[in-house]
């Protein structure tokens, strides 16, 4: 037995799952019965809508159709119920929507990112380049890097 909502009136306990009452789809659910009422747990790859736990909806796939994600600069992740754009290196999420990435100044940030005394640092798409200054010129191994040009092993 349980009381009904209005706290005064006493029901006989029913197990609405077994007897077949729920509104549970099986095609996107499976039934759970609690006392005093029923919920519907959604199966896998489909999820509730806000507070209704009897409804599940199947999951779109938003990545598969057009969306707002820049493919040059990001790629789309699909989530339960949405999807985001994770950002390429050198780019990073815009901070007034997640949905766009934002290109990085690496010669602006505050540690130096070629070394200053030999090199300015140039911002490129996505990147940077660091611009020897004569009489040096970029590494082989590591194009960050200056030093002078008959140095074999530079």
């Amino acid at each position: 037995f349980h009381y009904a909502s209005d706290r005064h009136t006493c029901h006989k306990y029913v197990d609405e799952c077994s007897a077949g009452t729920h509104n549970c789809s099986s095609s996107t659910s499976v039934c759970e019965d609690e006392p005093a009422f029923h919920s519907c747990t959604c199966n896998p790859g489909h999820y509730h809508i806000g507070y209704n736990r009897y409804i599940c909806h199947k999951d779109v796939d938003e990545c598969s159709a057009v969306n707002d994600c820049n493919t040059t600069v990001s790629t789309c992740n699909n989530t339960l119920g949405s999807y985001y754009c994770q950002c390429h290196t050198g780019f990073a999420q815009n901070t007034t929507n997640d949905k766009l990435c934002t290109e990085i100044d690496e010669c602006a940030t505050v540690t130096p990112v070629c070394e200053e005394q030999y090199s300015n640092c140039s911002n490129t798409f996505g990147s940077y380049q660091c611009i020897c200054n004569s009489p040096y010129v970029n590494s082989k191994l590591n194009d960050k890097l200056c030093g002078f040009e008959n140095c074999s092993s530079f």
